[in-house]
C-alpha cells in the first residue's frame, strides 16, 4: 500500500483514497516551499 491506499501490486483502490493521497502530497509540497525547501531539477540534463 502506498499513500492513498492503492496497491502497487494490483488489486482494488478507491478514487477517494487516491484524491486524499494527492492532497497530502500537495500540502507537503506547499509546506516545504513555505519553509524554504525547494526541489529543483538541474538545468544540465
Amino acid at each position: 500500500m502506498v499513500l492513498g491506499g492503492t496497491s502497487l501490486a494490483g488489486g482494488k483502490g478507491r478514487i477517494v483514497g487516491t484524491l486524499i493521497g494527492a492532497l497530502i502530497l500537495g500540502f507537503l509540497n506547499n509546506g516545504l516551499n513555505l519553509l524554504g525547501v525547494f526541489f529543483l531539477l538541474p538545468d544540465d540534463r
